[in-house]
């Protein structure tokens, strides 16, 4: 596979390298509302990272997944009662307001 941005794919879940992480961290950040960049979980990579990559990866990935994802919201749900979201593939792509 080339560039992920082309592919219109998600991050590989098993990927260990750190940009990897943070992009799946930031999917579901984005599935159950709290991608922002104050978000705690996005925040903890930003040493790892550094902030100019941090910044980056943020900025390009967010739009990507804006862009190219939209939310669908309880899909299902485990044996306490939680819900599920999941992360699917936009047809309309008219995410700018978001």
């Amino acid at each position: 596979k080339s560039n992920i941005m082309e592919n219109k794919d998600l991050v590989d879940f098993y990927a260990s390298d750190p940009i990897s992480s943070f992009k799946s961290m930031m999917e579901s950040c984005y599935c159950y509302g709290g991608l922002t960049k104050s978000n705690k979980y996005i925040l903890d990579f930003k040493d790892e990272l550094g902030e100019e990559v941090w910044n980056e990866t943020y900025d390009s990935y967010s739009k990507f997944l804006k862009d190219n994802y939209t939310v669908e919201h309880n899909v299902g749900k485990d044996n306490e009662g939680l819900t599920y979201n999941r992360l699917v593939p936009r047809l309309d792509n008219t995410n700018d307001d978001i």
